[in-house]
């Protein structure tokens, strides 16, 4: 959508696929064809795909972004996922960096989140040792949930 959003007119690409496809679902390949094809039209395209390891179809999506690099080098992908062996092992080739967030620091940043959280219940402000209880679980849960790996190939 945010490929052609400021066009006057929806892109020949993009009505051929709606018009052979008759309100039914899409195969990835023709998704992909349609994608590659509009960002051409754009000197810098950023993509971001947020979340890869949460992703219910993960090894489809791993497979579309494979077809996409390796289809076309005039676009910046960023990739977030936590460290997961099968995302690694499908992408690690085309993959020009990896930045892994220190999971001390993630844990600092989701104990802060909690605090303000919980400070803001007026119930949990009053009972500390719950407080503290429910602090401890979910920093120690989280092990680094939000991101734990960023993933970055950057094809321009």
């Amino acid at each position: 959508m945010q490929l052609f959003d400021d066009r006057q007119e929806i892109p020949n690409e993009v009505q051929s696929l709606y018009d052979s496809h008759k309100g039914n679902q899409p195969m990835p390949e023709a998704l992909v064809k349609t994608i590659l094809s509009l960002i051409k039209t754009f000197p810098q395209t950023y993509i971001l795909i947020d979340a890869l390891d949460e992703c219910r179809e993960r090894k489809e999506m791993v497979k579309i972004l494979k077809e996409l690099i390796s289809s076309s080098n005039s676009f910046n992908l960023l990739i977030t996922s936590r460290k997961e062996q099968d995302i690694i092992t499908e992408l690690q080739r085309h993959i020009q960096v990896i930045k892994c967030i220190e999971s001390a620091k993630v844990d600092a940043d989701v104990e802060l989140y909690v605090h303000r959280y919980l400070d803001k219940d007026s119930t949990l402000k009053r009972c500390r040792p719950v407080k503290n209880e429910v602090t401890k679980a979910l920093v120690e849960g989280s092990n680094g949930m939000y991101i734990s790996a960023i993933v970055l190939v950057n094809r321009l």
